[in-house]
């Protein structure tokens, strides 16, 4: 199963994943619930040792999110690996682009359109498709 996303945001390959993370949380759109009423974008924020930066989580707690993050250098298993196949698999789908896979543009705004078009191509597919 393929999920739907909601935010996406490029930078540069040198960039550690935990610097855009909050920057992506507040990209997410609000959604409205099954009584039409717009609510929260995000409850909950889970992620690997990648994103559990103290950074993170004071970013989390700022904006009222509870924060499944797992500590950098930890040694237990977070356990995410069922909702993390979720964000695999859609990367993967995303991956199938060839103008993604392979960065032929100059400019970071491009790049990003072109992975917001493969996202919208994505969320097509899955919803009429």
């Amino acid at each position: 199963m393929t999920g739907i996303p909601l935010a996406i945001v490029t930078t540069p390959a040198n960039v550690n994943d935990s610097v855009p993370a909050m920057r992506a949380v507040d990209r997410v759109p609000r959604l409205p619930d099954a009584k039409e009423r717009l609510c929260r974008p995000v409850r909950v924020l889970l992620g690997d040792k990648a994103y559990g930066t103290p950074r993170n989580e004071h970013g989390c707690r700022r904006r009222g999110i509870n924060a499944l993050l797992a500590r950098p250098r930890s040694t237990w298993a977070t356990g995410l690996g069922a909702v993390r196949y979720v964000v695999e698999r859609t990367l993967a789908c995303l991956g199938h682009c060839r103008r993604i896979k392979l960065c032929y543009e100059k400019s970071g705004p491009h790049f990003q359109a072109f992975n917001e078009l493969a996202a919208i191509g994505l969320c097509a597919q899955r919803l009429y498709g």
